[in-house]
């Protein structure tokens, strides 16, 4: 299968994340995603962008962001998905496998990544979460996808999402979100 096939299916690719399941559990989730007419597939890639992200990505192809936008997943697939995410986010974040520096060890950041025609929404989960949750970044991708999607003057830019004290997700932009953090002026 090569990439433009990848891009054109309802796919989950989750990026160094490979050595984290056994054969068993990725049968497993194969299976279970299979059923709900989603595939998996995992590769290893190093390079620029995995030093930037600092861990593994979990990116969500645009047929099944499609999918999830019109409502097309039936909720026996929808479950599926969510389960198969929170299996997925809770292997890494309570696995063995740690990012190695000359400076530090650190458990991976996970990275849940859609591409739009518009640019990329990115919401970095830095614990394990539950199928509620889960399925309130998949809402707040939904409803950031279609600002995006709206927004024509929006043109390759980023879309952070951003969970707050409170469990709600916000939806920033790449400049609201920098700001936000005192990273910009």
């Amino acid at each position: 299968m090569d990439f433009d096939e990848l891009r054109d299916s309802a796919t989950i690719l989750v990026i160094n994340g490979t050595r984290l399941f056994t054969q068993e559990e990725r049968h497993k989730l194969d299976e279970s995603l299979k059923k709900a007419s989603i595939q998996l597939f995992m590769v290893e890639q190093r390079g620029i962008q995995n030093s930037i992200f600092n861990g593994i990505q979990v990116i969500l192809s645009n047929e099944l962001l499609g999918l999830l936008i019109n409502g097309l997943l039936m909720p026996a697939a929808y479950d599926g998905l969510k389960q198969s995410l929170v299996f997925i986010i809770k292997k890494i974040r309570t696995g063995n496998f740690r990012i190695v520096t000359p400076n530090e060890i650190n458990v991976p950041n996970i990275v849940l990544k859609v591409n739009t025609s518009n640019g990329e929404i990115v919401a970095s989960i830095s614990k394990v979460i539950s199928e509620e949750q889960i399925e309130k970044y998949i809402d707040s991708m939904i409803e950031a996808a279609n600002a995006v999607n709206d927004d024509e003057t929006n043109t390759g830019g980023y879309t952070i999402l951003e969970e707050c004290a409170d469990g709600s997700i916000e939806i920033l932009s790449l400049k609201s979100y920098l700001k936000k953090h005192n990273k910009i002026d």
